[in-house]
């Protein structure tokens, strides 16, 4: 498969916002009884956190099949990644575990990386684990979604099983 990764583009933001609902769906599935912010987000949400965040694309043959975002604090201490996705049809190629390498190392200025997970997404919390990363907190958002949050320190190796 050649598959290409690059920054990316204020064009490719409405293929980024489409890519996200098809990718967040079954996150979405684990929670009826409420809607997931990245379900809702606008295309002027995704605009401004564009400006305020790395974004990272794959394509493969011009489509965007996968994304991750990372952004550091205002000290500087922590890389902050987030909604990393794949297209459902791509998963389990190694696609996201190529966008958090790469995401990683953009943020390896920052001594601590840290990201999120719901705590019902046994699936993401299993690969984040495996890449290193280990749980020091969770926040109970409302009665039906408790987010997770895990975190290392940069330059940790993934734990590759």
């Amino acid at each position: 498969m050649n598959i290409v990764v690059r920054a990316v583009e204020r064009g490719d933001l409405p293929m980024i916002l489409a890519l996200q609902k098809v990718a967040y769906q079954s996150e979405a599935d684990l929670y009826p009884e409420i809607t997931i912010p990245p379900m809702v987000q606008t295309i002027e949400e995704l605009q401004h956190e564009f400006m305020d965040c790395t974004m990272l694309k794959v394509e493969l043959d011009g489509v965007i099949i996968g994304s991750v975002r990372g952004s550091a604090n205002q000290s500087g201490t922590t890389w902050t990644i987030n909604k990393l996705m794949v297209h459902p049809h791509y998963q389990g190629l190694g696609i996201g575990g190529r966008l958090m390498a790469m995401i990683e190392e953009l943020g390896k200025g920052c001594p601590r990386l840290e990201l999120f997970t719901s705590q019902k997404s046994e699936r993401n919390l299993g690969i984040y684990m495996k890449l290193g990363y280990r749980p020091f907190r969770e926040k109970q958002v409302n009665e039906h979604l408790t987010l997770v949050y895990l975190e290392k320190e940069a330059g940790q190796a993934a734990v590759r099983s």
